[in-house]
């Protein structure tokens, strides 16, 4: 078989020749052996301004694969499959690549193996359903590859290439050690390795299906991301599979409303919410009400009737066709689905159990005994010293913006600098943000602004924020959830996420910190860059375990924090990429909580949701040390862009894995001490580190939500 590789993206002719060859050792030298197939790549040239599938010129071969930078195109939704000459075709989409955080080898690999193995993905093996909860009833699962062992990679010639199945794992016997895959990770006949998924075929429910272990966020991260690619998964191109309805999983991702934006060409408003109303009737049906965006009044949430929540194939597909009609700019369903920008705190384990990050506590590392480690190696105490002698204190006159699970009280925390009196429940739309069942809201307000609290500055005890005199705005966005075996932290919607940042803006927050993360939302990019066009420092976790760096941290809107330690290093929890600004301590970072019984706990715990609210506290100081009116006379609403140009130039250097993590570790005595760009050009002064040929590659997510949005 030989495969023809047409590229359509920037990669150069030379590195794309090299995965060709690393490629081709692999199918030679490690396939063939245990398969006995001949499979070849042939880089050629191609024809037209796009590709067509059904242009028998660009077929050379007996396949053909197009590398392309996203599925933004004509014909490119196939993915792999038949055109109509019966000759199999696929597209390895680079920024999907970047999206499941692997080098575009990787996915070229994936998708050769699976090509030579089952090109039509029409192969079934009977074997026992994935489910243990299903008693092992028989079911037939896909001849795929690489699926069960998607996290696992090997190097041929310095050139990453996936691991891959073996023809004994489709038998129930199991061999010698589980050697069942080419790595030999041990994983069991008709089973999963860490970060894999199962297809397969249920003939109880005549559909196709998939299955990811319990807990295992970095699969569901994976999956979830893919899906958001309208058309290339696996189950889209199995004949009589709803496009989308094998990859819902009900426990962990639901969708409760749909949001979508109108062109603008109705008129007033009145115009707009009956045109709102009419598509919602046509579209999705009776019972939907329609509530607009308070923020753009062209864009409208469809809320599920009876405040019920429609499963994740459901949903996007409704919105898919939706978006068809011709005055709809996007449309996306509000997901409601695990968090990755959350902690793993272990004295709350009884109660919440592992939250959404899949990290264990593990052991301490030497040095973190003391509470304001975290401060100093920011060198936050040196940049308090700076506000001697000035009238306002570090952090005073600064409000910050807190979308999170909401807050409870606690001694550590100075009460009168919680804005009850400003809060919200986006939850139950109300005004009463109390934090009930988690304690994660408190947490990361504790390392933002704590400090000061109840008991004086002069207690051995007291914790200390980097903005010890700001104000903060508690915004429940986040609701405790159960997923077996343990409950976790839902995000609650991005629709309510949309709504909270939109809100802190309308209450003059000069900083909103956002210690949570999960899937791309058109509607949260929107809210973020119009708060960022404000004049408003937006922060997000990074993210924690996936690797790659999620939303809404990955908007170039945003400042995207990783995790390091104590040591300056690389906490291994933390997601890492170019989309990045900078780091923070992650590792080991004490902060308040509230256990069960009530009692108050000041521990350490993990997360970039620590290392971003540590970056947004000496944002609240950069702030104030300079004064919000000040800098706004100044630069007018680049005040964002200045912050971020400064806190990238003064990050301390590092030793950090390259391009991975920022500019360095954030430097708040650097920072102050910085001094300030001339008034002209301030908002040139982003870098363009996210950068592609005049378009992000870090904009995936625009190609994932809708046909042309224009994230990053």
């Amino acid at each position: 078989m030989i495969i023809s590789i047409i590229n359509h993206t920037e990669l150069s002719k030379d590195e794309v020749q090299r995965v060709v060859r690393a490629v081709n050792r692999q199918m030679q030298e490690d396939f063939r052996r245990y398969w006995h197939k001949e499979v070849h790549l042939r880089l050629e040239g191609w024809t037209g301004e796009q590709p067509d599938p059904e242009l028998p010129l660009d077929m050379r071969g007996d396949a053909v694969l197009y590398l392309w930078d996203d599925n933004d195109v004509e014909n490119a939704l196939g993915y792999h499959a038949l055109n109509y000459q019966g000759v199999p075709y696929g597209f390895v989409f680079t920024q999907l690549a970047d999206a499941l955080g692997e080098p575009w080898s990787v996915t070229l690999s994936h998708e050769v193996l699976e090509m030579a193995m089952d090109a039509e993905a029409n192969l079934l093996a009977q074997g026992p359903h994935p489910d243990p909860a299903e008693g092992g009833r028989m079911v037939y699962h896909w001849y795929e590859l690489c699926d069960a062992v998607q996290s696992d990679v090997y190097e041929i010639d310095g050139v990453p290439v996936s691991n891959f199945l073996l023809p004994l794992y489709f038998t129930e016997g199991e061999e010698h050690q589980n050697h069942n895959d080419f790595l030999g990770t041990r994983v069991p006949s008709f089973g999963l390795a860490p970060g894999g998924y199962i297809g397969y075929f249920d003939p109880e429910t005549g559909r196709h299906e998939s299955y990811i272990a319990p807990g295992d966020h970095l699969a569901a991260a994976r999956k979830a991301s893919k899906e958001t690619w309208r058309g290339i998964t696996r189950a889209d191109r199995h004949k009589g599979a709803p496009i989308g309805s094998q990859i819902e999983n009900p426990a962990s991702v639901r969708c409760e409303a749909i949001t979508f934006e109108l062109s603008g060409t109705h008129g007033g408003n009145g115009a707009a919410l009956e045109r709102a109303q009419q598509l919602a009737m046509s579209r999705l049906g009776a019972g939907w009400e329609i509530r607009r965006c308070a923020g753009d009044p062209n864009e409208f949430d469809a809320l599920a009737p009876g405040d019920s929540s429609l499963a994740f194939g459901e949903a996007w597909q409704l919105s898919h066709g939706l978006e068809d009609e011709p005055d709809v700019v996007f449309a996306e369903p509000s997901l409601t689905h695990l968090i990755t920008g959350v902690s793993d705190d272990a004295e709350a384990e009884s109660r919440a159990g592992r939250l959404a990050s899949g990290i264990g506590r593990g052991k301490d590392k030497p040095g973190t005994e003391s509470r304001d480690w975290a401060l100093r190696s920011c060198n936050v105490p040196e940049a308090w010293a700076f506000f001697e002698g000035l009238p306002q204190a570090p952090g005073e006159g600064i409000r910050i913006g807190h979308p999170d699970s909401g807050f409870q009280p606690h001694t550590q925390l100075d009460a009168d600098r919680v804005r009850t009196d400003l809060d919200r429940d986006f939850l139950g739309r109300d005004a009463d943000p109390s934090d009930p069942l988690g304690s994660h809201g408190l947490a990361t307000a504790s390392v933002i602004m704590s400090g000061y609290g109840r008991g004086g500055h002069d207690r051995r005890d007291a914790l200390q924020g980097p903005a010890l005199y700001a104000e903060i705005v508690p915004l429940r966005v986040t609701k405790p959830g159960f997923l077996r075996p343990a409950p976790v932290l839902l995000s609650a919607g991005m629709h309510r996420l949309r709504d909270a940042i939109d809100y802190a803006v309308a209450q003059q927050c000069g900083v909103i910190s956002m210690s949570l993360g999960g899937l791309p939302s058109r509607a949260v990019e929107k809210a973020v860059r119009r708060a960022e066009e404000a004049g408003v420092i937006v922060l997000a976790a990074a993210g924690n375990q996936v690797r790659f760096v999620v939303w809404p941290a990955r908007y170039e809107s945003t400042i995207a924090v990783a995790g390091t330690h104590i040591e300056d290093g690389a906490w291994k929890g933390s997601c890492r990429g170019r989309a990045v600004d900078v780091s923070a301590p992650a590792e080991s970072v004490w902060r308040a909580l509230v256990a069960d019984d009530g009692e108050e706990i000041v521990g350490r715990s993990y997360g970039t949701s620590y290392a971003v609210a540590l970056t947004a506290g000496v944002a609240a100081l950069w702030l104030s040390y300079h004064g919000p009116d000040a800098l706004k006379s100044r630069y007018g609403n680049a005040v964002p862009d200045v912050f971020r140009q400064l806190l990238k130039q003064t990050a301390r250097r590092h030793r950090l894995p390259q391009d991975e993590f920022g500019a360095g570790i954030v430097d708040a005595a650097a920072l102050l001490e910085a001094e300030l760009p001339p008034e002209r050009g301030a908002r040139a002064a982003r870098a363009p580190a996210r950068s592609a040929s005049g378009d992000t590659r870090d904009a995936l997510a625009e190609r994932a939500l809708g046909r042309r949005m224009q994230l990053d």
